[in-house]
This record gives C-alpha cells, sequence and structure tokens, in this order.
C-alpha cells in the first residue's frame, strides 16, 4: 500500500531543488495518492545561503495552476512550514489567515537565534545535554504560544545535529519538558509528525526519537503524519517503510492526512 507524503518542499522553498511539477510527477511515479507541498516560511531567520521565505502569493499560483492541469489520481495539497520562534506569534496568526492552508506544519530551526543544523548552536554550551534541553524547552515555549499549526514537525531536529548522533539520547533525562511539551500539544489538538529526512543524515534514524513517538501515543496523542522532508523527486516517501514499523511498533494503527486544516484517520 502506499501512503501520502505531507512534507514536500520545490523550489519554492530556499533549499529545494525541483519544482513542483516534477515533485509531483515523481509522486505519481511512484504511486502515492496524496502530497502536500509544505514551503518553508522561516520569517525573520537570517541563514548565510539565503533568506527562507517562501513568495506564497507566487506559490499559491503554481500550484493551483498544477492542480487544475493535473491528469492523474493524485491528490495535491497545500501546505506550509512554519519556523516557529515567540516573538511571530502575531504575525503567523495573520499570515495562515489570509492562505486556503491545507497543512500548516510548525517546525524549530532556530533557538534564540541559532539554527541547531549549524555548529555554533551546540558549541555555545557547555554540555550537549545543555543545549538538548534548551532545545526542547523552546519547543515547549512555542508550543504554548502558538495555535496556529497543525503539526508540530521534526519534533527533536536538533539531535539530527548533535554531536553524539543519538548514541546518548535518554528520555528520562529531559522527561520533564518532553512530557509538557507533548502533553501541551495533546490538549491543544496538535499532532506530531514522523519524519524520514533524518535517515538522510549522518545519524539515520528518523524523528522524533522512538521513546519521544511512543511516550506521546501512551499520554493520549492520536494526530500523527508521515513525511519525507523531500527537497528532491528522489526522497519523496523515502523511508516510508521503516516509519510505518515506528508508528505500529509506539501503538499506533491510524496516521492522518489534513484537507482544510482538518484530520482524516486513515488505517496503516
Amino acid at each position: 500500500m502506499h501512503y501520502a507524503d505531507q512534507h514536500i518542499h520545490s523550489n519554492f522553498s530556499t533549499d529545494g531543488r525541483d519544482t513542483l511539477n516534477n515533485m509531483a510527477a515523481s509522486a505519481m511515479d511512484k504511486g502515492l495518492p496524496l502530497i502536500c507541498f509544505t514551503e518553508h516560511m522561516d520569517y525573520d531567520s537570517h541563514y548565510p545561503d539565503g533568506i527562507f521565505e517562501v513568495d506564497t502569493d507566487a506559490y499559491l499560483k503554481g500550484f493551483t495552476e498544477l492542480k487544475n492541469n493535473i491528469k492523474a489520481p493524485l491528490e495535491l495539497c497545500f501546505g506550509v512550514e512554519l519556523g516557529l520562534q515567540p516573538h511571530l506569534v502575531d504575525h503567523f496568526n495573520e499570515y495562515v489567515n489570509n492562505y486556503p492552508f491545507d497543512l500548516v506544519l510548525g517546525s524549530s530551526h532556530i533557538v534564540d537565534g541559532m539554527d541547531a543544523a549549524f555548529p555554533k548552536y551546540y558549541n555555545s554550551f557547555t554540555t550537549e545535554k545543555a543545549a538538548n534541553m534548551r532545545y526542547f524547552e523552546a519547543e515547549l515555549h512555542c508550543a504554548e504560544l502558538f495555535s496556529c499549526f497543525d503539526i508540530y514537525a521534526h519534533l527533536d531536529y536538533a539531535l539530527r545535529y548533535a554531536p553524539s548522533g543519538t548514541s546518548d539520547f535518554d528520555y528520562s533525562e529531559y522527561g520533564d519538558v518532553l512530557d509538557s511539551l507533548l502533553k501541551t500539544l495533546i490538549d491543544k489538538g496538535k499532532g506530531i509528525e514522523v519524519n524520514t529526512g533524518g535517515l538522510r543524515k549522518s545519524f539515520k534514524r528518523l524523528n522524533p526519537h522512538p521513546s519521544i513517538l511512543k511516550r506521546y501515543r501512551e499520554l493520549g496523542g492520536e494526530i500523527v503524519t508521515i513525511g519525507s522532508d523531500a527537497h528532491n523527486t528522489s526522497d519523496i516517501a523515502s523511508g516510508f517503510d521503516i516509519a510505518l514499523s515506528a508508528l505500529s511498533d509506539s501503538g499506533f494503527r491510524y496516521y492522518c492526512v489534513f484537507r482544510e486544516r482538518k484530520a482524516e484517520y486513515l488505517r496503516i
């Protein structure tokens, strides 16, 4: 069975490599029933390789043209990935209300002005544990502040770039803050995703860590999506067999797809 990929970036994202059309064609070739484009909107973030702010009007125009002209049993959904920072609550509330998104991902790339993907982040802390703790605390703060997203993407994104990889990760060391984060998301009706992008990174595993995914389910979490985080055609739906196994092992029997910001549960 083929599953929906709900985290895809075309070249409307600064780091995307292929067009909307090429990404859709690849999804059709792979037999996917649905994909959701989720272009980067990291407002007020400064990267050495560009500004990660999608031209949303141009993106919507290109998406609408593709959706109107596609001649295949592939459903296209219109989404966005918001780079959450505490001072952007009002900005993103207004932004999201101005566009007909099917799915809004929230993500934490920037913490205290630093992207955890760059060495500067971990080098700013005396220990790796302190860096991880600060990252999770920042996510908790954003989860408490923001309500304009549906899914918190790659919940332990920072661990992709931790010096030790995940060899030293122990949920119990961060249990208080992670439990608070997961409970906040559940109480607010927000979900998380199983993101296969980490499989293509040096540490070769999913985001989030299996212990986080399992704990989300134990606490009553049910809303979960699957996303490849593809930035090129070859990575669409990559690693989905591993993602589905992780979901089953964590006690999930359903995953979700989003249309018009509403979750629909589909059996795994």
